[in-house]
Protein backbone atom coordinates (compact mmCIF):
# COMPACT_ATOMS: atom_id res chain seq x y z
CA UNK A 1 0.00 0.00 0.00
CA UNK A 2 1.52 3.25 -0.81
CA UNK A 3 0.98 5.62 2.18
CA UNK A 4 -0.26 8.92 1.47
CA UNK A 5 -1.17 12.00 3.99
CA UNK A 6 -3.30 14.56 3.34
CA UNK A 7 -5.07 16.29 6.68
CA UNK A 8 -7.24 13.79 7.98
CA UNK A 9 -8.84 11.58 4.94
CA UNK A 10 -4.97 10.29 4.77
CA UNK A 11 -4.58 10.04 8.45
CA UNK A 12 -4.56 5.92 8.68
CA UNK A 13 -7.75 6.30 10.69
CA UNK A 14 -10.89 4.55 9.11
CA UNK A 15 -13.61 5.14 12.09
CA UNK A 16 -16.08 6.62 9.64
CA UNK A 17 -17.42 8.77 12.68
CA UNK A 18 -17.43 12.51 11.73
CA UNK A 19 -17.33 13.65 14.91
CA UNK A 20 -14.04 11.62 15.87
CA UNK A 21 -11.93 14.57 14.01
CA UNK A 22 -10.46 11.83 11.13
CA UNK A 23 -13.15 12.67 8.08
CA UNK A 24 -13.31 15.42 5.50
CA UNK A 25 -15.97 17.10 4.52
CA UNK A 26 -16.71 19.63 1.65
CA UNK A 27 -18.79 22.34 1.76
CA UNK A 28 -21.57 21.59 -1.72
CA UNK A 29 -21.89 24.36 -4.18
CA UNK A 30 -24.46 23.90 -6.94
CA UNK A 31 -22.44 24.15 -10.19
CA UNK A 32 -19.16 24.15 -8.40
CA UNK A 33 -17.25 21.14 -8.90
CA UNK A 34 -17.29 19.75 -5.84
CA UNK A 35 -14.23 17.36 -5.01
CA UNK A 36 -10.84 16.02 -3.01
CA UNK A 37 -7.62 14.96 -4.78
CA UNK A 38 -4.42 13.82 -4.18
CA UNK A 39 -1.17 14.36 -5.50
CA UNK A 40 1.39 10.99 -4.95
CA UNK A 41 4.06 13.68 -6.64
CA UNK A 42 5.03 9.90 -8.54
CA UNK A 43 3.25 8.09 -11.04
CA UNK A 44 1.93 4.49 -9.68
CA UNK A 45 0.34 1.52 -11.68
CA UNK A 46 -2.69 1.76 -8.64
CA UNK A 47 -4.46 -1.92 -8.75
CA UNK A 48 -7.38 -0.55 -6.70
CA UNK A 49 -8.62 2.18 -4.64
CA UNK A 50 -10.62 1.55 -1.31
CA UNK A 51 -12.79 4.60 -0.47
CA UNK A 52 -14.15 4.82 3.47
CA UNK A 53 -17.46 7.18 3.67
CA UNK A 54 -19.07 8.77 6.55
CA UNK A 55 -21.19 6.01 8.62
CA UNK A 56 -23.18 7.54 10.88
CA UNK A 57 -26.00 8.87 8.19
CA UNK A 58 -29.28 7.37 7.94
CA UNK A 59 -29.04 8.07 4.50
CA UNK A 60 -26.73 7.06 1.37
CA UNK A 61 -26.96 10.12 -0.50
CA UNK A 62 -23.57 11.41 0.12
CA UNK A 63 -22.51 8.44 -2.19
CA UNK A 64 -24.79 8.14 -4.68
CA UNK A 65 -23.30 9.48 -7.91
CA UNK A 66 -19.88 9.73 -6.53
CA UNK A 67 -16.84 9.80 -9.32
CA UNK A 68 -13.65 8.43 -8.73
CA UNK A 69 -11.03 9.19 -11.33
CA UNK A 70 -7.15 7.71 -12.27
CA UNK A 71 -4.70 10.65 -12.94
CA UNK A 72 -7.94 11.84 -15.83
CA UNK A 73 -9.74 8.89 -16.55
CA UNK A 74 -13.00 8.56 -14.63
CA UNK A 75 -12.72 4.78 -14.10
CA UNK A 76 -16.41 4.53 -11.71
CA UNK A 77 -19.51 6.35 -10.81
CA UNK A 78 -20.86 4.45 -7.18
CA UNK A 79 -23.91 3.73 -6.88
CA UNK A 80 -25.00 2.89 -2.78
CA UNK A 81 -25.52 -0.43 -1.64
CA UNK A 82 -28.00 -0.68 1.89
CA UNK A 83 -25.35 -0.22 4.57
CA UNK A 84 -22.36 -0.20 2.89
CA UNK A 85 -20.06 2.78 3.84
CA UNK A 86 -16.93 1.17 2.34
CA UNK A 87 -16.24 0.92 -2.09
CA UNK A 88 -13.11 -1.04 -3.28
CA UNK A 89 -12.89 0.28 -6.89
CA UNK A 90 -10.07 -1.27 -9.47
CA UNK A 91 -8.38 0.66 -11.70
CA UNK A 92 -8.04 -0.16 -15.46
CA UNK A 93 -4.68 -2.42 -15.32
CA UNK A 94 -2.74 -3.20 -18.03
CA UNK A 95 0.43 -1.41 -16.68
CA UNK A 96 -1.56 2.37 -16.89
CA UNK A 97 -0.11 4.68 -14.26
CA UNK A 98 -0.67 8.06 -12.42
CA UNK A 99 -0.17 10.33 -9.99
CA UNK A 100 -2.94 11.84 -8.95
CA UNK A 101 -6.18 10.25 -8.05
CA UNK A 102 -9.60 12.66 -7.53
CA UNK A 103 -13.15 12.10 -5.89
CA UNK A 104 -15.64 14.06 -7.08
CA UNK A 105 -19.58 14.71 -6.30
CA UNK A 106 -21.54 17.47 -7.89
CA UNK A 107 -24.96 16.61 -6.00
CA UNK A 108 -23.66 16.92 -2.49
CA UNK A 109 -21.26 17.45 0.44
CA UNK A 110 -18.40 14.84 -0.28
CA UNK A 111 -17.72 13.34 3.18
CA UNK A 112 -14.61 10.81 3.20
CA UNK A 113 -13.31 9.22 6.19
CA UNK A 114 -10.23 7.71 4.71
CA UNK A 115 -8.74 6.84 1.14
CA UNK A 116 -6.63 3.63 0.79
CA UNK A 117 -4.36 3.70 -2.68
CA UNK A 118 -3.07 0.57 -3.64
CA UNK A 119 -0.06 0.45 -6.05
CA UNK A 120 1.69 -3.39 -7.49
CA UNK A 121 4.83 -3.50 -5.17
CA UNK A 122 6.93 -3.64 -8.95
CA UNK A 123 5.58 0.08 -9.65
CA UNK A 124 6.64 0.92 -5.85
CA UNK A 125 10.12 -0.78 -6.40
CA UNK A 126 10.58 1.41 -9.32
CA UNK A 127 9.71 4.80 -7.66
CA UNK A 128 11.67 3.92 -5.17
CA UNK A 129 14.92 3.18 -7.73
CA UNK A 130 14.61 6.06 -9.31
CA UNK A 131 14.50 8.88 -6.29
CA UNK A 132 16.87 6.27 -3.81
CA UNK A 133 16.59 6.03 -0.38
CA UNK A 134 14.81 8.83 1.73
CA UNK A 135 18.02 9.94 4.31
CA UNK A 136 17.00 13.13 6.16
CA UNK A 137 14.29 11.78 8.46
CA UNK A 138 15.94 12.30 12.27
CA UNK A 139 18.89 13.95 10.91
CA UNK A 140 20.56 17.01 12.53
CA UNK A 141 19.52 20.28 11.20
CA UNK A 142 19.85 23.95 12.29
CA UNK A 143 17.95 27.14 11.17
CA UNK A 144 19.51 30.79 11.06
CA UNK A 145 17.02 31.65 13.96
CA UNK A 146 13.96 30.07 16.25
CA UNK A 147 10.27 31.31 16.46
CA UNK A 148 8.88 30.13 19.95
CA UNK A 149 8.92 26.11 20.11
CA UNK A 150 9.25 25.57 16.06
CA UNK A 151 12.86 24.21 15.78
CA UNK A 152 14.47 23.67 13.10
CA UNK A 153 14.17 19.54 13.82
CA UNK A 154 10.42 19.92 13.37
CA UNK A 155 11.14 19.91 9.76
CA UNK A 156 12.38 16.32 9.56
CA UNK A 157 10.90 14.55 12.14
CA UNK A 158 8.54 12.26 10.19
CA UNK A 159 5.33 14.07 10.87
CA UNK A 160 3.72 14.96 7.71
CA UNK A 161 1.21 17.15 9.36
CA UNK A 162 0.54 20.77 7.35
CA UNK A 163 -1.09 22.21 9.35
CA UNK A 164 1.06 24.84 11.48
CA UNK A 165 -1.03 24.69 14.57
CA UNK A 166 0.11 21.07 14.72
CA UNK A 167 3.50 22.20 15.40
CA UNK A 168 5.28 20.23 13.36
CA UNK A 169 6.51 22.92 11.80
CA UNK A 170 9.90 24.92 11.52
CA UNK A 171 9.61 28.70 11.79
CA UNK A 172 12.29 30.84 11.91
CA UNK A 173 12.15 34.40 13.59
CA UNK A 174 13.83 37.17 11.15
CA UNK A 175 11.42 38.38 9.09
CA UNK A 176 14.25 37.89 5.94
CA UNK A 177 17.88 36.92 5.49
CA UNK A 178 16.89 33.13 6.96
CA UNK A 179 18.23 29.61 5.81
CA UNK A 180 17.45 25.84 7.44
CA UNK A 181 19.82 23.21 6.41
CA UNK A 182 20.26 19.36 7.68
CA UNK A 183 23.43 17.49 7.28
CA UNK A 184 24.03 13.60 6.71
CA UNK A 185 28.05 13.42 7.71
CA UNK A 186 28.89 11.90 4.35
CA UNK A 187 29.07 12.32 0.85
CA UNK A 188 25.91 11.75 -0.68
CA UNK A 189 24.25 11.91 -4.39
CA UNK A 190 21.12 13.57 -3.83
CA UNK A 191 18.08 12.40 -6.43
CA UNK A 192 15.38 14.57 -4.94
CA UNK A 193 14.49 17.03 -2.61
CA UNK A 194 10.65 17.89 -1.33
CA UNK A 195 9.41 20.74 0.98
CA UNK A 196 6.16 20.55 2.47
CA UNK A 197 4.72 23.71 2.99
CA UNK A 198 2.38 24.93 5.38
CA UNK A 199 -1.45 24.57 4.38
CA UNK A 200 -3.65 26.44 6.66
CA UNK A 201 -3.20 29.70 5.77
CA UNK A 202 -2.13 31.02 2.02
CA UNK A 203 -0.81 34.36 2.86
CA UNK A 204 1.23 33.07 5.46
CA UNK A 205 2.11 29.38 2.92
CA UNK A 206 3.43 32.40 0.49
CA UNK A 207 6.13 33.34 2.53
CA UNK A 208 8.10 29.93 0.97
CA UNK A 209 7.88 31.89 -2.56
CA UNK A 210 11.44 32.71 -4.34
CA UNK A 211 12.96 30.27 -1.26
CA UNK A 212 16.56 28.45 -2.56
CA UNK A 213 17.49 25.18 -2.73
CA UNK A 214 21.56 23.74 -2.47
CA UNK A 215 23.16 20.96 -1.93
CA UNK A 216 26.36 21.57 -0.33
CA UNK A 217 26.48 24.88 -2.74
CA UNK A 218 24.95 23.51 -6.09
CA UNK A 219 21.54 25.31 -6.62
CA UNK A 220 19.18 22.82 -7.14
CA UNK A 221 16.20 24.34 -7.45
CA UNK A 222 13.65 27.24 -6.25
CA UNK A 223 10.20 27.84 -4.77
CA UNK A 224 7.38 29.56 -7.21
CA UNK A 225 4.71 29.70 -4.83
CA UNK A 226 1.05 28.85 -5.96
CA UNK A 227 -1.81 28.45 -3.47
CA UNK A 228 -3.30 24.99 -4.69
CA UNK A 229 0.56 23.74 -4.55
CA UNK A 230 1.36 22.31 -1.19
CA UNK A 231 4.69 20.22 -2.08
CA UNK A 232 7.15 21.26 -4.00
CA UNK A 233 9.73 18.90 -5.56
CA UNK A 234 13.31 19.14 -6.92
CA UNK A 235 15.04 17.29 -8.89
CA UNK A 236 18.62 17.25 -8.56
CA UNK A 237 20.44 14.55 -10.74
CA UNK A 238 22.46 13.26 -8.25
CA UNK A 239 24.24 16.30 -6.82
CA UNK A 240 26.85 14.71 -4.31
CA UNK A 241 26.84 16.88 -1.51
CA UNK A 242 26.55 16.09 2.47
CA UNK A 243 24.28 18.82 3.22
CA UNK A 244 20.94 20.45 1.71
CA UNK A 245 19.98 24.11 2.60
CA UNK A 246 16.80 26.25 2.15
CA UNK A 247 17.67 29.81 1.96
CA UNK A 248 14.79 32.45 1.93
CA UNK A 249 15.59 35.75 1.96
CA UNK A 250 12.44 37.80 1.16
CA UNK A 251 10.65 36.46 4.24
CA UNK A 252 10.43 33.98 7.52
CA UNK A 253 11.01 30.86 6.26
CA UNK A 254 8.81 28.31 7.88
CA UNK A 255 8.70 24.56 6.78
CA UNK A 256 6.77 21.41 7.51
CA UNK A 257 8.55 18.67 6.52
CA UNK A 258 11.70 18.08 4.36
CA UNK A 259 11.94 14.81 2.38
CA UNK A 260 15.88 14.41 0.71
CA UNK A 261 16.15 10.98 -1.33
CA UNK A 262 19.60 10.04 -2.14
CA UNK A 263 20.31 6.83 -4.72
CA UNK A 264 23.82 6.07 -3.51
CA UNK A 265 27.05 6.45 -0.91
CA UNK A 266 29.87 8.07 -2.81
CA UNK A 267 32.76 8.07 -0.09
CA UNK A 268 32.36 5.27 2.95
CA UNK A 269 32.97 7.08 6.24
CA UNK A 270 35.79 5.73 8.38
CA UNK A 271 34.97 4.80 11.88
CA UNK A 272 35.76 6.35 15.35
CA UNK A 273 35.54 4.33 18.60
CA UNK A 274 33.91 6.55 21.39
CA UNK A 275 33.69 5.10 25.15
CA UNK A 276 30.27 5.22 26.96
CA UNK A 277 30.78 4.94 30.88
CA UNK A 278 28.50 8.66 31.64
CA UNK A 279 25.76 8.16 33.47
CA UNK A 280 25.82 4.19 33.04
CA UNK A 281 22.43 2.87 34.15
CA UNK A 282 21.24 -0.42 34.27
CA UNK A 283 18.88 -3.16 36.41
CA UNK A 284 21.04 -5.16 38.54
CA UNK A 285 24.27 -4.88 39.26
CA UNK A 286 27.77 -3.24 38.28
CA UNK A 287 26.58 -1.74 34.85
CA UNK A 288 30.08 0.50 34.55
CA UNK A 289 31.62 -2.95 33.57
CA UNK A 290 30.26 -2.98 30.01
CA UNK A 291 31.66 0.52 29.49
CA UNK A 292 34.87 0.13 31.00
CA UNK A 293 36.92 -0.55 27.72
CA UNK A 294 37.74 -4.50 28.50
CA UNK A 295 36.31 -6.86 26.23
CA UNK A 296 36.93 -9.81 28.67
CA UNK A 297 33.74 -11.78 28.70
CA UNK A 298 34.57 -14.17 31.44
CA UNK A 299 32.14 -13.36 34.24
CA UNK A 300 35.00 -14.16 37.53
CA UNK A 301 37.25 -11.48 35.64
CA UNK A 302 34.58 -8.86 37.30
CA UNK A 303 34.79 -7.28 33.93
CA UNK A 304 30.64 -8.41 32.64
CA UNK A 305 27.92 -6.60 34.29
CA UNK A 306 24.86 -9.20 35.03
CA UNK A 307 21.35 -6.72 34.52
CA UNK A 308 17.96 -7.92 35.56
CA UNK A 309 14.55 -6.58 37.03
CA UNK A 310 14.33 -4.47 34.54
CA UNK A 311 16.60 -6.11 32.06
CA UNK A 312 18.48 -3.39 30.40
CA UNK A 313 21.49 -1.27 29.88
CA UNK A 314 21.87 2.06 29.30
CA UNK A 315 24.65 4.21 28.52
CA UNK A 316 24.90 8.41 27.75
CA UNK A 317 27.49 9.37 25.14
CA UNK A 318 26.73 13.27 26.03
CA UNK A 319 26.86 14.06 22.72
CA UNK A 320 25.19 13.40 19.45
CA UNK A 321 27.05 11.30 17.31
CA UNK A 322 25.94 9.13 13.74
CA UNK A 323 26.26 5.65 15.11
CA UNK A 324 27.07 3.10 12.31
CA UNK A 325 26.86 -0.16 14.70
CA UNK A 326 27.19 -1.09 17.77
CA UNK A 327 29.29 -4.30 19.23
CA UNK A 328 27.95 -6.41 22.09
CA UNK A 329 29.80 -9.00 23.94
CA UNK A 330 28.56 -11.03 26.57
CA UNK A 331 29.66 -13.67 28.76
CA UNK A 332 30.83 -17.00 27.50
CA UNK A 333 31.46 -18.76 30.69
CA UNK A 334 27.65 -19.19 31.88
CA UNK A 335 24.01 -17.80 31.38
CA UNK A 336 23.95 -19.66 27.56
CA UNK A 337 21.10 -17.48 24.92
CA UNK A 338 19.80 -15.18 27.82
CA UNK A 339 20.49 -12.38 24.83
CA UNK A 340 19.05 -13.69 22.75
CA UNK A 341 15.91 -11.40 21.59
CA UNK A 342 17.70 -8.53 23.49
CA UNK A 343 17.28 -5.35 20.88
CA UNK A 344 19.90 -2.49 20.60
CA UNK A 345 18.93 1.33 20.61
CA UNK A 346 20.32 4.46 19.76
CA UNK A 347 18.24 6.58 21.13
CA UNK A 348 14.69 5.88 19.90
CA UNK A 349 15.98 4.12 16.63
CA UNK A 350 16.11 0.25 16.49
CA UNK A 351 19.43 -1.15 15.66
CA UNK A 352 19.03 -4.62 15.82
CA UNK A 353 18.21 -7.85 17.90
CA UNK A 354 20.61 -10.18 19.39
CA UNK A 355 19.80 -14.12 18.62
CA UNK A 356 20.32 -17.26 20.50
CA UNK A 357 22.98 -18.40 18.39
CA UNK A 358 24.52 -21.41 20.73
CA UNK A 359 28.77 -20.60 21.26
CA UNK A 360 28.51 -17.07 19.85
CA UNK A 361 29.49 -14.21 22.01
CA UNK A 362 30.00 -10.95 20.56
CA UNK A 363 27.40 -9.85 17.94
CA UNK A 364 27.99 -6.97 15.63
CA UNK A 365 24.81 -4.63 14.84
CA UNK A 366 25.39 -2.30 12.50
CA UNK A 367 22.40 0.50 12.38
CA UNK A 368 20.33 2.04 9.63
CA UNK A 369 22.09 4.83 7.74
CA UNK A 370 22.38 8.49 9.68
CA UNK A 371 21.27 6.95 12.94
CA UNK A 372 21.69 9.80 15.11
CA UNK A 373 21.89 9.96 19.19
CA UNK A 374 23.79 10.13 22.10
CA UNK A 375 22.63 7.19 24.21
CA UNK A 376 22.91 3.56 23.42
CA UNK A 377 20.69 0.75 25.05
CA UNK A 378 19.89 -2.80 25.71
CA UNK A 379 16.78 -4.16 26.23
CA UNK A 380 16.21 -7.98 27.24
CA UNK A 381 12.61 -8.83 25.74
CA UNK A 382 12.59 -12.46 26.36
CA UNK A 383 14.99 -13.32 29.43
CA UNK A 384 14.83 -12.12 33.39
CA UNK A 385 18.84 -11.44 32.87
CA UNK A 386 21.61 -10.99 30.40
CA UNK A 387 25.25 -10.88 31.30
CA UNK A 388 26.73 -7.77 29.15
CA UNK A 389 30.40 -8.12 29.50
CA UNK A 390 31.16 -4.82 26.96
CA UNK A 391 29.58 -2.59 24.62
CA UNK A 392 31.39 -1.44 22.02
CA UNK A 393 30.29 2.26 19.93
CA UNK A 394 31.41 3.19 16.41
CA UNK A 395 30.51 6.50 15.12
CA UNK A 396 31.56 8.17 11.50
CA UNK A 397 34.82 10.29 12.11
CA UNK A 398 32.99 13.45 10.35
CA UNK A 399 29.89 12.97 13.44
CA UNK A 400 33.13 12.96 15.81
CA UNK A 401 34.65 15.79 14.48
CA UNK A 402 31.81 17.75 14.83
CA UNK A 403 31.14 17.19 18.30
CA UNK A 404 34.83 17.79 19.02
CA UNK A 405 34.24 21.46 17.15
CA UNK A 406 31.19 21.93 18.85
CA UNK A 407 32.70 21.05 22.83
CA UNK A 408 36.72 21.70 21.71
CA UNK A 409 39.38 19.08 22.22
CA UNK A 410 40.02 17.58 26.03
CA UNK A 411 43.07 19.29 26.73
CA UNK A 412 43.44 17.90 30.06
CA UNK A 413 44.11 13.95 29.41
CA UNK A 414 47.92 12.88 30.51
CA UNK A 415 48.41 16.14 31.67
CA UNK A 416 50.46 16.94 34.86
CA UNK A 417 48.61 16.62 38.32
CA UNK A 418 48.42 17.80 41.64
CA UNK A 419 46.92 16.57 44.73
CA UNK A 420 46.27 17.19 48.34
CA UNK A 421 47.83 14.42 50.09
CA UNK A 422 46.19 11.27 48.89
CA UNK A 423 45.82 7.13 49.01
CA UNK A 424 48.65 6.04 47.05
CA UNK A 425 46.37 3.91 45.05
CA UNK A 426 44.00 6.53 43.91
CA UNK A 427 46.45 9.09 42.72
CA UNK A 428 45.27 12.00 40.83
CA UNK A 429 46.74 11.22 37.35
CA UNK A 430 43.80 8.26 37.50
CA UNK A 431 41.54 11.29 36.79
CA UNK A 432 43.06 12.49 33.45
CA UNK A 433 43.75 8.67 31.48
CA UNK A 434 41.27 8.76 29.24
CA UNK A 435 39.65 5.87 31.20
CA UNK A 436 36.37 6.75 31.98
CA UNK A 437 35.07 3.99 34.38
CA UNK A 438 33.30 5.36 37.10
CA UNK A 439 34.13 2.27 39.44
CA UNK A 440 36.03 3.20 42.30
CA UNK A 441 36.43 0.29 43.86
CA UNK A 442 38.22 -0.78 40.69
CA UNK A 443 41.31 1.68 41.05
CA UNK A 444 40.16 4.22 38.79
CA UNK A 445 39.17 7.32 40.45
CA UNK A 446 41.58 9.66 42.41
CA UNK A 447 40.74 10.19 46.61
CA UNK A 448 42.76 12.53 49.10
CA UNK A 449 43.34 11.13 52.62
CA UNK A 450 41.31 13.80 54.72
CA UNK A 451 37.86 14.15 55.28
CA UNK A 452 36.03 17.76 55.45
CA UNK A 453 38.15 20.96 55.76
CA UNK A 454 41.43 20.27 55.30
CA UNK A 455 42.09 22.09 51.98
CA UNK A 456 41.26 19.21 49.68
CA UNK A 457 42.55 20.12 46.16
CA UNK A 458 42.94 18.42 42.52
CA UNK A 459 44.69 20.60 39.94
CA UNK A 460 45.83 19.71 36.47
CA UNK A 461 48.26 21.77 34.26
CA UNK A 462 47.13 22.41 30.71
CA UNK A 463 50.22 23.85 29.49
CA UNK A 464 48.17 25.83 27.76
CA UNK A 465 46.55 29.52 27.74
CA UNK A 466 42.78 29.21 27.04
CA UNK A 467 40.55 31.82 26.51
CA UNK A 468 37.12 32.85 28.40
CA UNK A 469 35.00 31.73 25.43
CA UNK A 470 31.41 31.53 26.46
CA UNK A 471 28.90 29.19 25.02
CA UNK A 472 25.18 28.74 24.61
CA UNK A 473 24.74 25.71 26.20
CA UNK A 474 27.55 26.01 29.26
CA UNK A 475 28.50 28.55 31.91
CA UNK A 476 31.16 30.62 31.11
CA UNK A 477 34.25 29.44 33.27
Amino acid sequence: KQVVSTQSTGDGRTSGLVGTGTCTHTNFVAGKENSWEIDLLRNYEIERIVIHFRRDLSNSVHIEGTEVYYGDMLIARLEALPSTFVYTVKTPGSGMKASKIKIVHNSYHLMLCEVEILATERSINEVNTSIGHLISKGMPTDQSTTHSTYRSALAVDGNMDQNFNAHSCSRTSAAANNWWHVRFFRQVAVEEIRIYNRIDHNGEAARLNTAKVYVDDVFCGQVYFQIAQHVYKFNCKGVVGERVTIIQNNNYLQICEVEVFASSLIKEEQLVKVQGGFEVVAGGDAPYRAADGKVNSHTGHHSCSTIYNPNYWETSLIENYVVNRVVVHVSYNQYYGEQDGAEVYVGDTLCGTLDGTPTKYVWEIGCPVGTYGSTVKLVGTKHQRMSVCEVEILVTESSYKAAEARIGSNLSKGQRTEMSEFIAQFSPELVVDGDRNQAYSQGKCARNVHGANRGNFWRVHLNKTIPNKPDTHLPSC
